[in-house]
């Protein structure tokens, strides 16, 4: 099915599951499809559930780094920690120190994961809301697709994030030098 009839076909099926009230176990690798249909969702890794809940559970407070990569896009910012205070984690990121809600057994190597439609970009020398994480880098590839612009900046090394933004909020161009920006509750911590 293209993805118009698709998209009203899943919400067709939703309808009819309610209204008949059956419970249904739907198999499917489609993230899309499984967030947009499923009251509750299990996410196998080798045949083992890692996480289940809600759509809005998995995505946004995904338990496990595997969840976190699996279920839509996701940054993962490879770190060290490097303390706590007021339930955050500070982690030393590229050369700079960001904040993620706090998760108990974090020491040593972790990783912050931010959704990339949760960051922002500022130009070069702009000054970020207070208390936001901002990470300097290099804007190397813009994406137009229509609803959305997707932007990979590299922080230095090896290390990438990619952005989302919508048309016209955010005229930067590739090479432009700016800071990619996110609120510190918009992170996740993962002990690796």
């Amino acid at each position: 099915l293209d993805l118009k009839l698709r998209e009203e076909m899943q919400i067709e099926i939703s309808a009819i599951q309610h209204a008949l009230m059956i419970t249904t176990v739907y198999v499917t690798h489609d993230q899309t499809e499984a967030m947009s249909m499923s009251d509750r969702i299990a996410v196998m890794n080798d045949g083992r559930i890692e996480q289940i809940g809600t759509a809005d559970e998995i995505y946004d407070r995904p338990t496990t780094r595997f969840v976190a990569d699996f279920v839509g896009q996701i940054n993962l910012l490879d770190g060290e920690f490097a303390g706590r205070g007021g339930g955050y984690a500070n982690v030393s990121v590229a050369g700079r120190v960001v904040r993620a809600p706090d998760v108990a057994g974090a020491a040593g190597a972790v990783s912050v994961g931010v959704r990339p439609e949760r960051m922002d970009l500022m130009p070069e020398g702009s000054a970020p809301a207070a208390g936001a994480n901002a990470l300097p880098g290099t804007v190397v590839h813009r994406q137009f697709a229509g609803n959305r612009i997707k932007m990979e900046v590299e922080l230095g090394g090896a290390k990438r994030v990619t952005v989302e933004t919508h048309p016209g909020l955010t005229p930067i161009e590739v090479g432009a030098r700016v800071a990619a920006v996110w609120r510190p509750e918009h992170s996740v911590l993962f002990v690796r």
